[in-house]
């Protein structure tokens, strides 16, 4: 029986941004929102505060929808905490996922922006990331 492939998510994130959803709607930009505390770091922000059992918790149920979709094969992205420390900790929770009956080909997404702590030193995330 033939499966699909789901080669492009971000199934391993805590935390919503669906507010920002209706921001956008009235016109605000993601530059304004972000100034306001919104943005990708408000999910950073949720993943870095989740234990490894809430992020167990609220990732199990997407992978489930996916199973009962026929996907069989979910590319996850686990850069979410954009440090190493969370990098490390993502990795560890994608392989306890791996047990499921679905095949999770983890990737790192960790420069999709940066991280607060790294505002003013760009180099120094690009570097965080390259030589860990």
């Amino acid at each position: 029986m033939p499966g699909l492939v789901e080669c492009h998510t971000h199934t391993a994130f805590a935390g919503s941004r669906a507010d920002e959803f209706r921001q956008k709607l009235n016109g605000i930009g993601y530059e304004e929102i972000a100034k306001k505390g919104g943005g990708i770091n408000t999910t950073v922000t949720a993943v870095r505060s989740s234990s490894f059992e809430e992020l167990v918790n609220i990732i199990k149920p997407r992978i489930d929808h996916f199973i009962s979709q026929g996907i069989t094969t979910l590319e996850i992205k686990s850069g979410y905490g954009l440090n190493f420390e969370m990098k490390e900790s993502f990795y560890r929770l994608l392989t306890f996922l791996m047990k499921y009956p679905i095949d999770i080909i983890p990737t790192f997404l960790g420069a999709h922006t940066i991280p607060t702590e790294f505002r003013d030193n760009r180099r120094g995330y690009i570097d965080e990331i390259l030589i860990r």
